[in-house]
């Protein structure tokens, strides 16, 4: 009986202070659409911000970036420097991985992002690399894939993932369905804390003050989802938190 409380008492600790000190955390970044032209907008580095490069290995962040020249550096920017903020890490590691005028079907096998993304696991597992965050970001869909087809479409895509890398949460955004240029109805995602998935941002919140003509975010719209990550990742932590200390009251229970 002595030897199991100490145990519990042990695993608690661990958890509490793997929750509570400030560490590196690493994000695979996975953008479901990305622009049929890339404009590759300069930017600094970040102090505390880096991304994983070509070889796997830690590299300034600063476009382009590595694996998706076409990725969004003013809201990863924004994001990492509110991570920072947060006190939830001393260090933002991204990696961002895409290809140019990608869509959904193009993360599906044999498709061109799918192939990047396992080549870029490739490169990090190589490195040792273990993501704290994997964060699937939807986008307004067309209208043309049911909500069904969709879903199935996004499991295959986090299964690739989680069968060639180390992850430890799946963090997946609510997408949009438009038709007729109004949005019709939120796409749900399969969340389950069982298996690390977690919800995102739901982007049917953010209106028309934070998108621009061509129905892409505005500034303030990054700057807006940025904020709206950060929440879902301090959300999937703290939920991912709950669920191990309920599990092992229910191991423990006499």
């Amino acid at each position: 009986m002595l030897l199991v409380v100490k145990t519990f008492a042990l695993i608690f600790s661990l958890i509490f202070f793997a929750a509570a000190s400030a560490r590196d955390v690493r994000i695979l970044v996975l953008n479901e659409v990305s622009s049929s032209k890339c404009e590759v907008k300069n930017f600094a580095s970040v102090p505390g911000v880096y991304q994983i490069g070509l070889d796997g290995s830690e590299r300034p962040f600063q476009s382009p970036f590595a694996w998706d020249e076409c990725a969004d550096g003013t809201l990863l920017t924004s994001l990492g420097q509110d991570i920072l903020r947060s006190g939830m890490a001393d260090r933002v590691i991204f990696m961002p991985v895409g290809v140019e005028g990608s869509h959904i079907e193009d993360w599906l096998a044999g498709g061109r992002a799918q192939e990047k993304l396992k080549l870029a696991l490739h490169e990090a597992v190589s490195s040792n690399v273990r993501f704290e965050y994997v964060l699937w970001q939807g986008a307004l869909l067309d209208g043309m894939i049911s909500a069904s087809n969709y879903q199935s479409h996004v499991q295959r895509i986090l299964k690739v993932v989680k069968m060639n890398a180390v992850v430890d949460k799946f963090i997946i955004s609510k997408s949009i369905s438009v038709r007729k240029d109004k949005l019709s109805r939120n796409v749900m995602h399969p969340w389950d804390p069982l298996v690390g998935r977690f919800a995102g941002p739901d982007l049917s919140g953010l209106g028309d003050a934070y998108l621009s003509d061509d129905g892409n975010f505005n500034l303030l719209g990054k700057r807006k989802l940025a904020q709206l990550w950060l929440s879902s990742m301090q959300d999937a932590s703290a939920e991912s938190l709950q669920y191990q200390k309920e599990s092992l009251l229910y191991y423990f229970k006499l």
